[in-house]
């Protein structure tokens, strides 16, 4: 584990993929964009919707597989608010982050399953709560597999 991965960026492999989804995606109404705090979902966002308002979900935020309390993988450690609100390769976004904390909002060892589908579940809550009909969500594969 390479702790320089820390809250990874997104790779140029993914950042070329997100401009064609940007492009495939750019005719969809799409009513509400959210997306997780990690790094790499916020970029991608970024680049797929660069003109929408972007609602950023920490319960929204990946999880390491495998056994629960050991080390999460360094990739799946965010970053505090603050130094998210100041990274340059998303300046030209714009994104409403009142939903995370200026506090630590991700966790520095793998989650219960319990707890995961808790977090997920208030997302779901939030969302299923909101007016918007057509949503776009940016987030990461084992939370998609977890919420299908």
């Amino acid at each position: 584990r390479d702790p320089a991965l820390r809250d990874a960026p997104l790779a140029e492999s993914g950042q070329q993929q997100a401009a064609a989804l940007h492009t495939a995606l750019s005719a969809e109404p799409f009513d509400l964009v959210v997306c997780s705090p990690l790094s790499r979902a916020v970029e991608t966002a970024a680049l797929v919707f660069p003109t929408r308002s972007i609602v950023v979900h920490p319960e929204l935020r990946e999880t390491s597989p495998g056994q629960p309390d050991v080390p999460q993988q360094p990739e799946n450690q965010g970053r505090l608010l603050a130094e998210l609100r100041q990274e340059q390769r998303w300046a030209g976004a714009t994104f409403d982050w009142t939903l995370v904390p200026q506090t630590q909002w991700w966790s520095d060892v793998v989650e219960h399953g319990q707890h995961v589908d808790a977090r997920l579940q208030e997302a779901v809550n939030w969302l299923a709560a909101r007016p918007e009909q057509k949503v776009a969500v940016v987030c990461h594969f084992n939370i998609i597999q977890r919420l299908t």
